[in-house]
């Protein structure tokens, strides 16, 4: 099964990878601004399923983002437009899911940028829920 997993945001990270069981082989990894390449990563991998972290917008958070255009908001709702135009299902991780991979080691061949380790924490929690309810 091909996941795609991401941390969308004003730069979002990624994570594409072969899994088998809780077994996985990264295949690409990366990070770019907003959503400009999700389309692409998409339809060129033709991915199974699609995790991605969850947006919850509190008051102590508000605070901080007057006036913003919410990027991260953006580029789930560009998500979802494209999951559903692709039919690939989503599954959408809560932010404290990837906190449970306490620590990555400092060096994960192929996977570059602190967004895309994000996106690899995600798909780790994925995982590890998955092999939970089996």
């Amino acid at each position: 099964m091909l996941v795609l997993a991401l941390d969308p945001g004003e730069t979002t990270g990624y994570v594409i990878a072969e899994v088998d069981g809780i077994n996985y082989d990264i295949k690409l990894s990366g990070q770019f601004p907003n959503w400009q390449l999700l389309e692409t990563l998409i339809v060129n991998w033709i991915t199974d399923v699609i995790v991605y972290e969850a947006f919850h917008l509190s008051p102590q958070i508000a605070k901080f983002k007057a006036w913003s255009t919410l990027p991260t908001v953006e580029t789930i709702g560009v998500l979802k437009y494209l999951a559903q135009k692709y039919a690939v299902r989503q599954l959408v991780a809560q932010p404290a899911s990837a906190k449970e991979v306490v620590s990555l080691p400092r060096y994960i061949a192929g996977v570059s940028g602190p967004h895309a380790r994000d996106a690899l924490k995600h798909l780790i929690a994925y995982l590890r829920r998955r092999n939970e309810n089996r």
